[in-house]
């Protein structure tokens, strides 16, 4: 099964047509490594790395990349990023990222339970 592309990216979220090719390409690569057949049956491989792009492309266009978290102490804050792609938190944060973990928790290997 081939991995996804940036057209069928933007079939689901048009929205990302103004990101920057070599940004897509570096996303598109990123979700590839990580949404393997380890982790999700063959067939279900390009939807899922469709939909996680989707999720970290919107994010990212929106200035967050990571799982942002935030402490508050009186008058100051610090926010920081956490590096766990699969947080159905964050992934609640769009519709693609909830579109990913829906699909993927109905796809996942058995090797990942």
């Amino acid at each position: 099964m081939a991995n996804t592309t940036k057209a069928n990216v933007l079939i689901i979220a048009p929205e990302l047509s103004t990101v920057a090719d070599g940004t897509f390409t570096l996303f598109l690569a990123d979700v590839a490594e990580e949404i393997t057949t380890q982790l999700i049956s063959e067939e279900a491989q390009e939807k899922a790395q469709r939909y996680l792009a989707a999720h970290l492309l919107t994010l990212h266009s929106g200035g967050v990349v990571g799982n942002v978290k935030s402490e508050t102490a009186g008058r100051a804050s610090i926010t920081y990023a956490g590096d766990n792609m699969f947080d159905p938190d964050m992934l609640s944060k769009t519709k693609y990222g909830a579109e990913f973990w829906r699909y993927f928790k109905k796809n996942r290997s058995l090797i990942y339970l």
